[in-house]
């Protein structure tokens, strides 16, 4: 409880202080029970309600299930908002042999979970993307998978429409006058939109967002989180990555990259690593724009060997990106 009280402010001070000590002890116990904790290291952090949001999506409330679990790998969260109403929460968890299987949990307007489904498994990587694809006129889901394009089914079955061998992430960008989801990928120099549309058969478009730029692109390998704004004439992305930030290798940081785009000349107008000192071993961000800015990403397991990815899932329910996104850029967003 933050002290409002009209006392002396040295009392004052020091009661806060020892408040602040209190849960910030209680923070550190709570990661090591493998519960997400926000950086407490941050200006408008209020300790409070840091406890009170604090999050993991290791255990459903209320269930005996689990979407992530010790000893296993679970990676590529991803948010989506679909046509029919409903939202998911997908990811792919490590199998036997090798292989990978995607799941999808339905997610309620306060983040709870169903239990998980899986949709597709036997893959032979876990990379896959969501993003809006056109049918008809009306938004349907594309997904990306084990190198071709599905359409995503209401019963959550996958219907083939082409291949692709691009290696895609997804990304929520702002319109202007609403949120769209896109598919992007990059190939070495060149950064693309990819759209699927169906009016009257399937096919694809690529469109450059950063052409002939190696600087640039070769920091937008996927998997890649944050969102863009598209705003009179100009395109921000605010992009959240991980990376090896001594270029020794694992484990992984967060880093902050602000791409602005102005005509058909990009620029890079900010770096910064961030949580680095609280987070190691992260990997896979999204950012669920829709969802208050909420992060979705996977952190190592402890213990684990930092040059595997194995990690469970968890969020950021009150550290939201638009909390650490410039702050004329967060103005252009709802």
């Amino acid at each position: 409880m933050v002290v409002r009280a009209s006392i002396d402010k040295e009392e004052e001070k020091e009661g806060n202080m020892a408040k602040k000590i209190i849960v910030i002890l209680w923070a550190f116990f709570l990661v090591g029970c493998g519960f997400v904790v926000e950086d407490p290291s941050s200006e408008e952090m209020d300790y409070t309600l840091m406890v009170q949001s604090v999050r993991s999506l290791t255990v459903g409330r209320n269930s005996s299930y689990a979407l992530s679990t010790p000893g296993t790998n679970e990676r590529y969260p991803h948010v989506y908002h679909t046509p029919w109403g409903k939202t998911y929460l997908f990811y792919t968890k490590d199998g036997e042999g090798g292989y990978h299987h995607l799941y999808a949990a339905e997610m309620d307007s306060e983040g709870n979970f169903a239990p998980p489904q899986r949709i597709r498994e036997s893959m032979m990587s876990p990379s896959y993307a969501i993003f809006d694809g056109k049918k008809g006129g009306s938004r349907v889901p594309v997904m990306w998978v084990e190198y071709g394009f599905y359409e995503l089914k209401p019963d959550l079955t996958l219907e083939y429409i082409l291949n692709s061998d691009s290696q895609l992430s997804s990304l929520m960008v702002w319109n202007g006058s609403s949120w769209e989801t896109w598919g992007v990928y990059g190939n070495g120099e060149t950064w693309f939109r990819v759209e699927v549309k169906n009016d009257g058969s399937w096919s694809i478009q690529e469109t450059p967002l950063i052409e002939n730029n190696y600087d640039i692109v070769s920091f937008l390998s996927p998997p890649i989180g944050g969102v863009g704004v598209i705003t009179g004439g100009e395109t921000n992305f605010v992009l959240l990555l991980t990376r090896e930030k001594d270029w020794t290798g694992p484990p992984f940081v967060f880093q902050q990259l602000v791409i602005t785009i102005k005509g058909a000349q990009p620029n890079i107008t900010s770096s910064n690593w961030i949580l680095d000192s609280t987070l190691k071993g992260v990997y896979s961000p999204f950012v669920d724009a829709l969802g208050g800015y909420q992060i979705y990403f996977s952190w190592q397991e402890v213990g684990a060997n930092p040059l595997f990815q194995m990690g469970d899932l968890y969020r950021f329910r009150y550290l939201t990106w638009d909390k650490l996104m410039p702050r004329d850029i967060r103005a252009k967003l709802p």
